[in-house]
């Protein structure tokens, strides 16, 4: 090989290399950054709440909204009275469970983390919830409501939860409600949620148990980056319970 050739390859795969390696410290370091990031954010590794409210062997260690379970069925369902709490919301439209809430998870998020009149951070909590009132046809959207609770120092009358700057986002004041809840584990993607949800809801009909079945919702409760004893969980809204539609959003 000619020599001049054959230095021309030497500089052309030097060059090559450093631009791999430098792409690759990138990520590593981008990883490095967000990783244990989120993993802070969304779990306390176990850790108790503070106000012992909430399951934490479901909620991470995240505050969670009150509840007290009034049945259990093992196999079938757990019965839950949710006590009036706020809630932020936003409202995507949409034909995949996956994708709604990938964008309504984003835009809560952004609230969360500042965007608000008062321009304070909000502590995350769980689980995230996602209320679907499925399309008239399968060509037609689907509404998907994702909802974050919000925690326990601006869930009392004189302490208010910061105000949204984002239109499309609102403070939602859901009155008591009770759900029979389906639980699941993995990482739940469009037709985990729809066949638990049919499952759940044929179980109800055979036992004769009454229950709304124009909407139903979805909650999650671990991070992205959680791989191993995810938590998923399928509500629907028992028909003694005040429907959570009938909500008031309330006034910046």
């Amino acid at each position: 090989m000619n020599l001049k050739y054959f230095c021309l390859l030497c500089r052309f795969g030097a060059r090559y290399t450093n631009i791999i390696m430098a792409n690759l410290v990138q990520r590593i370091l981008a990883l490095m950054v967000l990783v244990p990031a989120t993993l802070a954010f969304f779990s306390r590794g176990g850790a108790t709440n503070d106000d012992g409210r909430g399951p934490d062997s479901i909620c991470n260690g995240n505050q969670c909204p009150d509840f007290r379970v009034v049945e259990t069925v093992p196999g079938k369902y757990q019965k839950r009275v949710y006590a009036p709490a706020k809630w932020v919301s936003t409202t995507v439209m949409g034909l995949s469970h996956d994708d709604a809430a990938g964008d309504g998870f984003m835009t809560l998020f952004g609230y969360i983390q500042g965007q608000n009149v008062e321009k304070q951070k909000v502590e995350m909590t769980a689980p995230v919830t996602v209320r679907i009132i499925p399309g008239q046809g399968p060509a037609c959207e689907t509404t998907f409501t994702v909802s974050f609770f919000v925690p326990y120092e601006y869930q009392e009358e004189g302490s208010p939860p910061p105000t949204p700057t984002n239109e499309n986002v609102t403070i939602v004041d859901l009155p008591e409600f009770t759900v029979y809840v389906s639980m699941f584990g993995g990482r739940a993607h469009d037709n985990d949620w729809i066949s638990h949800e049919t499952e759940l809801g044929e179980t109800l009909t055979k036992l004769g148990l009454a229950f709304e079945d124009s909407f139903y919702y979805t909650a999650g409760y671990d991070s992205p980056f959680r791989l191993w004893n995810r938590h998923n969980e399928v509500w629907l809204v028992a028909d003694d319970s005040t429907d959570s539609a009938d909500t008031n959003v309330i006034d910046s």
